[in-house]
């Protein structure tokens, strides 16, 4: 069979309204030397007929029953073309489009399938460019990479693995085909340049089977997470014993780093000679570089995993390959300056070997391939950020100049992509075990290091120069970053912090989190046996110390705190004034809120004075109750003024002696709701928020309380069958967190942080200069002031 240099094929049902300006756009390309092979899906219109009246001996038409996968792979077998340019019948190909993509593919024979831009027309509009540069599976997690109508084909790449169109991915079956390739070694790259205009309808597969083409897409998620799982477990060995007679073994992962990794290792050599070990773990890199001949050259260890695990696998790889006792991990576009930077590090973990830790960064930018010193703010290690608003956890530098370290260097938190310990450390706390592809390596071990008992440190005298590149194919694969953050949530964080970081998640993209489920369903096995190990060795209790020991660090902290500490005394002297005024107990605008303000500035200040004044609104809200009774809900009610109760034990401001009596008339008062029956989700709200405070308070001071398991199983019911409802998702995040963690409760693993009004209130972190503008309660001075002094309280 006579062969041409590309075989366009097109798949068409019914196409007759779009086919003919197709039809044109194909047989007027620049490049001239193709067949248009074109299978007919079983049309009951005239297309075929349309197409017969084009007298061109480049099109070959054949005629199938209407099966439209077997129609697709009917295209794959009768390409006669050296290349398969693929096209749908109503859509246009760009004029130079062949020409484009085949003088590519010629000189690119290491590229096996090219993808491209599109250009929408029809009901909508604009250029969408796909993910660039070489496709993995990561990358696939996010979704299909590659537009169908803009795919062009190395044949001879295809015919070894007998790759075909599956039909159990009917409606997603190109990106089924594309992820099977992936793992057979395909290499997949889109060119930024657009291809194809690709219209748009109201009769489109992704709109008329959307409910089909998102079950496929589903199952193609769970295979490619399967895959994802199988090689990291496949090429992570066991560890080797230390054999070597140097310390130190410096690991160098890389991927595609082109010239910048012998750039590296040459630094490393000219400052340190030949007393340090270096192996490089190349990630399956397909660039033009022979990286085995770059590290032999200069005394390195070479190893090349078989599939691409990742930044996180490659690492992890390289330390239980180290036949050292210590380590440090670089990436692969690094500067080194002193000449004894090796032996600082040894020393330091001689004296400790159970710490992480991390040098002083000096960012680095390559302009014209000269590399330069970027302006930038000047960093001491980094502390964790586990707000709302972005992935749990973060990791953020610290640029304080007031707090530099915790004591003698010592930090929350490593960063800075130079980090090092002792083997057996690492071997303690389980390394990088559980994360996939590129994110949270440096939270994930600082972490652990504390809950185990050991240490993050900063070595602020060992400069390295870090480039920092804007566009790295590691940066990418958002569904597994995504996933590493749950990984951390679901072994390290307790129940009231994981909900807050599984919304975060949700909140950063729904299509992201359910991909970032997939793979924890995948790899559930291993975070389950992950799990065990660090609940029986680590101290998990200490998150609460870990999260103090972040506030500490954090600038923005220190910031609310020197701008509003100095207004307590105006602040107080006002809720003083009110309480003159006030007579109901409501937390967000009442009496409740003051004496949480009282004793809070007890708590930071040691003025018994105020921590009596919170004990006589207290004292007066329980007589009310039992004279003529409070109101039931958490703003204004009882609810309130039994958080504020069990908060006062939490933090000792009041014995639990003390409290006893009114939060068991509190839970008494509680128990008489039947929470299944309850029609407002606002009052199951107000009973989650008291109750996991009430529960998670009494868990952690081994406390009694008297809230009833009938209740309780209730509420939880409740919570479940809410969850979901359109009502759940227009409550503000405090309240979906709420009804989150109570959903979970159970009487073994469940428990929560230290209660925080933060994670009910919106507290304001501003208040105006002139006090006549100052409005009243949580959303005014009473919560600014509480702002102020939960902080303080953190920060000492």
């Amino acid at each position: 069979m006579a062969t041409v240099p590309i075989s366009v094929v097109m798949p068409v049902y019914n196409g007759a309204k779009h086919i003919k300006e197709c039809l044109e756009s194909i047989l007027c390309q620049s490049f001239h030397d193709f067949e248009l092979l074109i299978v007919d899906d079983g049309s009951t219109d005239n297309t075929c007929e349309i197409i017969q009246t084009y007298n061109d001996q480049r099109i070959r038409l054949i005629r199938n029953h209407h099966d439209y996968i077997t129609s697709s792979n009917l295209l794959l077998i009768q390409a006669r073309g050296k290349y398969i340019a693929r096209m749908d019948s109503d859509d246009i190909m760009m004029p130079d489009r062949l020409r484009t993509q085949y003088e590519y593919m010629e000189a690119h024979p290491n590229v096996d399938v090219l993808g491209g831009c599109i250009e929408y027309f029809g009901t909508s509009h604009g250029i969408y460019k796909p993910v660039p540069g070489d496709i993995s599976l990561y990358d696939l997690m996010d979704g299909c990479c590659v537009v169908h109508p803009t795919a062009f084909i190395r044949r001879s790449s295809f015919k070894p693995h007998h790759l075909r169109y599956r039909k159990e991915n009917i409606y997603a079956e190109d990106y089924g085909l594309w992820a099977e390739a992936v793992y057979c070694g395909i290499r997949i790259r889109n060119l930024d340049t657009v291809v194809t205009r690709y219209r748009t309808s109201n009769a489109q597969v992704t709109n008329v089977k959307k409910q089909e083409q998102q079950m496929a897409s589903n199952t193609i998620h769970s295979w490619i997470a399967s895959k994802i799982v199988r090689d990291i477990v496949e090429e992570t060995p066991s560890y080797v014993k230390p054999t070597n007679g140097k310390a130190l073994t410096a690991i160098v992962p890389c991927y595609n780093e082109g010239e910048e990794l012998e750039n590296t290792l040459v630094s490393i050599r000219n400052t340190v000679g030949q007393h340090v070990s270096i192996m490089v773990v190349d990630d399956c890199s397909c660039d033009s570089f022979d990286y085995k001949q770059i590290a032999l050259k200069h005394n390195a260890c070479y190893v090349r995993n078989t599939k691409r695990i990742g930044p996180a696998g490659s690492k992890e790889k390289g330390v239980r390959l180290c036949n050292t006792d210590y380590f440090i991990i670089f990436d692969a576009h690094m500067r080194f300056y002193q000449k004894d930077w090796h032996q600082m590090i040894i020393d330091e973990l001689n004296n400790d070997q159970r710490q992480i830790l991390c040098c002083q960064t000096k960012v680095l930018s390559k302009q014209d391939g000269a590399v330069i010193e970027k302006n930038s703010a000047h960093a001491y290690g980094a502390y964790l950020h586990m707000m709302i608003d972005t992935l749990i956890p973060a990791v953020r530098w610290n640029c304080n100049p007031h707090k530099e370290t915790l004591d003698r260097g010592v930090i929350p938190c490593v960063l800075g992509a130079s980090y090092a310990s002792s083997v057996s450390f690492w071997k303690e706390i389980k390394g990088l075990e559980g994360l996939l592809g590129y994110g949270c390596e440096e939270p994930y071990l600082s972490i652990k290091a504390w809950l185990s008992g050991g240490k993050c440190k900063l070595l602020g005298n060992i400069v390295v120069g870090h480039i920092y590149k804007e566009n790295s194919c590691s940066l990418r694969g958002y569904s597994t970053y995504m996933y590493n953050h749950l990984l951390i949530s679901e072994t390290l964080f307790p129940i009231s912090l994981q909900c807050k970081a599984n919304m975060a998640a949700r909140n950063q993209g729904l299509q992201y989190f359910n991909h970032a489920t997939t793979l924890l369903k995948e790899h559930k096995r291993r975070i389950a046996s992950l799990k065990r190990h660090y609940t029986k060795n680590f101290n998990m209790a200490k998150i609460d110390w870990i999260m103090n020991m972040n506030n500490i660090i954090s600038k923005e902290a220190q910031c609310l705190l020197e701008a509003g500490y100095k207004r307590t005394s105006d602040i107080l002297r006002h809720a003083e004034d009110a309480t003159k005024e006030l007579h109901h107990y409501g937390l967000r605008n009442g009496l409740a809120g003051i004496a949480l303000l009282f004793g809070l500035y007890y708590k930071c200040s040691g003025d018994k004075l105020y921590v009596g004044k919170a004990r006589n609104i207290i004292h007066d809200a329980q007589i009310q109750n039992e004279q003529e009774g409070l109101p039931l809900s958490f703003d204004s009610g009882i609810m309130g003024v039994g958080w504020v109760l069990s908060y006062f034990v939490e933090i000792d401001i009041l014995s639990s002696y003390e409290t006893k009596a009114f939060l068991l008339q509190v839970d008494n008062i509680v128990n008489i709701i039947n929470p299944i029956l309850v029609q407002n989700i606002e009052m199951i709200c107000d009973m989650a928020i008291y109750c996991y405070s009430r529960l998670g308070c009494c868990k952690r001071k081994q406390l009694e309380h008297g809230l009833s398991n009938h209740f309780i199983s209730a509420l939880r019911k409740a919570c479940r069958n809410w969850r979901g409802s359109s009502d759940y998702a227009r409550l503000s995040y405090q309240k979906q967190l709420a009804i989150d963690i109570m959903s979970l409760y159970n009487k073994t693993s469940w428990c929560t942080m230290t209660a925080d009004l933060k994670d009910i209130y919106k507290l304001p972190a501003y208040l105006p200069k002139d006090e006549a503008y100052w409005d009243f309660g949580m959303d005014g001075y009473i919560g600014y002031g509480i702002n102020i002094l939960t902080t303080k309280l953190r920060l000492s």
